[in-house]
């Protein structure tokens, strides 16, 4: 019988260590003031259970909530079931533990059944019957782990009401494929309070192709002579027939322009020698979710922290952040060479956020070429390429009025040992967004033209 090797004892809790392979409790739910509940009494209420280790250690089988308090309360002793334990036993009894928490998460069974499934071959339907549940408990569990990483993550944090999103909930969105729209009816579920019903009702609309078919803009300004350059530094494109006489009704046409011209996207090859340069980045670096940041902005004005502070908590590692000023829409125009700029601050807070890819929507995101100094260091440029965080330049952002999230792919043309490379930037956007915008600008458009009634 497992209970004659089992006892209770006070052991040291330093001595007590995780089991790498075993999935772990994360959400550690008021963990303070369970804390205060034991440094009061001295010891927890429900001893934790743990197995021998070599050394005079112990590995923990389950109660890693009350480790973790009693360690905050400062105790040196903490009251454990001590019991020899296979592997096997030791996922068992975990389900078991984790089947009658009244604070159970879906996606922490998940993980153990698929550990489980994993570590011994066992089917889905042995498992089951092992803890007495039906085959479909398990099933409906580890499909969970198919949701997108970022709705895993915040099921797994305990961070969400469970009586706003619950199993159901979850089920229903497996039914959408695409991460960012998962991730869109995610949040929808909780800041509407949607009810199962009403969140199956909208993705059986998405499903059908009722709505929210994606729709393809293009962020890239074009190439032409005389397009924007940086004067002193670069000299603007050429672009001319290759040759004056027609041979065979070929038309070819030749064209000379810095690498850094256009939109762009630049490397840390520009200023450090053992730098990555364009080719040697996985296409996968040029694409994913990107959070457009709206500052309005007029000639020579810096971008500062008060801009961004409100999109931070969007912005999430690997995250692609651009910058729209309002800018990319004079590209054309001289005062172009005039625009907004990123300050020191705001670059280093964009490293410190971890985003892989940052684009701005003017010439470059340093100060304008006429408000530099002698000895100027390209500060920006420096702090953000040191930190692998991509730059793109020259964006065309005018038609991503309203969308504050977005999928972006920016892929270069892959030249050979170049520190930067002309790409193309699209974005890939619900056209009911963009159909929500149009109507909103022709409703502004009307409200203008109604005149002023004046008590």
């Amino acid at each position: 019988m497992r209970s004659s090797r089992s006892r209770i004892r006070k052991i040291d809790v330093q001595k007590v260590r995780l089991i790498e392979w075993l999935p772990n409790r994360r959400d550690m739910g008021e963990i303070v003031e369970l804390a205060r509940s034991i440094k009061k009494r001295g010891d927890v209420d429900v001893p934790i259970k743990v197995r021998p280790a070599p050394n005079g250690f112990y590995e923990l089988i389950w109660g890693r909530r009350r480790l973790e308090a009693t360690l905050l309360a400062g105790l040196q002793k903490i009251s454990a079931i001590v019991e020899e334990l296979n592997d096997e036993e030791i996922l068992i009894q975990n389900s078991l533990e984790n089947m009658f928490r009244k604070d159970k998460n879906p996606i922490e069974e998940a993980e153990l059944f698929e550990t489980w499934k994993k570590k011994f071959g066992r089917t889905y339907e042995e498992i089951a019957k092992e803890i007495g549940v039906r085959k479909e408990y398990v099933y409906n569990r580890v499909q969970l782990l198919s949701l997108s990483p970022k709705i895993i993550k915040t099921i797994q944090s305990g961070s969400i009401d469970t009586n706003r999103f619950g199993l159901l909930h979850a089920r229903v969105l497996l039914k959408v494929r695409d991460y960012s729209l998962q991730e869109r009816l995610f949040r929808e579920v909780i800041e509407e309070s949607l009810t199962v019903r009403e969140l199956r009702r909208r993705v059986n609309a998405i499903t059908s192709g009722e709505k929210r078919q994606p729709a393809f803009i293009d962020l890239s300004q074009p190439i032409f002579n005389g397009m924007p350059h940086i004067p002193k530094i670069m000299t603007p494109p050429q672009i001319r027939p290759a040759t004056t006489v027609q041979v065979d009704s070929v038309n070819i046409t030749n064209i000379a322009m810095p690498c850094h011209i256009g939109t762009h996207v630049e490397t840390p090859r520009q200023f450090f020698e053992d730098g990555k340069t364009i080719e040697e980045y996985d296409l996968s670096r040029f694409m994913g979710e990107c959070v457009v940041v709206e500052v309005s902005k007029g000639p020579n004005q810096a971008i500062s922290l008060d801009d961004i502070r409100e999109y931070e908590d969007q912005i999430e590692p690997n995250t692609i952040v651009f910058f729209k000023t309002g800018w990319g829409r004079i590209f054309r125009q001289p005062e172009y060479n005039s625009h907004p700029y990123i300050t020191e601050e705001v670059a280093l807070r964009l490293c410190d956020l971890k985003i892989g890819m940052v684009g701005v929507d003017t010439l470059t995101p340093e100060m304008p070429f006429h408000m530099r100094r002698n000895g100027f260091d390209y500060p920006i440029h420096k702090i953000l390429l040191s930190h692998d965080v991509l730059i793109i330049e020259n964006l065309n952002l005018t038609k991503l009025e309203g969308c504050r999230k977005v999928r972006i792919t920016a892929f270069p043309i892959p030249i050979s040992g170049c520190e930067a490379a002309p790409c193309r930037v699209v974005a890939w956007v619900d056209d009911k967004i963009i159909s929500a915008e149009k109507h909103r600008e022709k409703s502004l458009k009307a409200l203008t033209k109604v005149p002023i009634l004046l008590k």
